[in-house]
C-alpha cells in the first residue's frame, strides 16, 4: 500500500507540471523558458493552498531563487501581477486541514485526469474539478502542514 508520502510526491509532480503548462512553458515575470520552475505564492507548508492553483505560477530557477530570498519583492511583484490574490490566499491557507492517504490518492487522478487532457485544457474551468477536492474545507484536524514538508 502506497503511504501519503508517495501520494504528496506524486500530486507536487503532476500541479508543476499543470502550473507550467498553464503558463505557456514560459517564466511568467521573463518570458524565458529555460529551467522553468513551479513557485508558490504562499509556502507548501500550508496544504490548505498547497494544491490551489491560484497558489502558483512558473517561474525561471533565477527568479524562483531570487524571490526565495526577498520576501518584500515577491508579496510586490505577486499584488501587482494579480491584485489581491495574495490576501485571498492567506486566508485559505490558515485553515487548518491534514490530507489523508485516501484524499491524496483522490486528488492525484484528479491531478493526473486533468494532466492527461494535454494543452488543450481550459484552466478556467478548474474550480469545478480539482480545486473542488483542494477547498473543501469542513475539517480542522491537526494541523496544516506535516514533518517534513518543504518550504518555496
Amino acid at each position: 500500500m502506497k503511504n501519503r508520502g508517495y501520494y504528496k510526491s506524486k500530486c507536487d509532480g503532476i500541479y508543476a507540471i499543470l502550473i507550467k503548462t498553464r503558463a505557456g512553458w514560459r517564466c511568467e515575470e521573463t518570458n524565458t523558458k529555460v529551467n522553468l520552475q513551479c513557485a508558490h505564492i504562499l509556502s507548501r507548508r500550508f496544504f490548505a493552498t498547497r494544491w490551489d492553483f491560484d497558489n502558483a505560477i512558473c517561474l525561471s530557477g533565477g527568479r524562483h531563487l531570487y524571490y526565495t530570498y526577498h520576501p518584500v519583492e515577491w508579496r510586490k511583484f505577486i499584488d501587482e501581477k494579480f491584485p489581491g490574490r495574495y490576501a485571498r490566499l492567506e486566508q485559505r491557507a490558515l485553515q487548518l486541514q491534514k490530507w489523508s492517504r485516501e484524499e491524496l490518492k483522490q486528488l492525484y487522478e484528479t491531478l493526473r485526469d486533468i494532466s492527461d487532457r494535454g494543452g488543450g485544457f481550459d484552466f478556467s474551468t478548474l474550480p469545478k474539478q480539482a480545486t473542488k477536492l483542494i477547498k473543501r474545507g469542513g475539517r480542522n484536524d491537526s494541523g496544516h502542514s506535516d514533518a517534513g514538508a518543504g518550504q518555496d
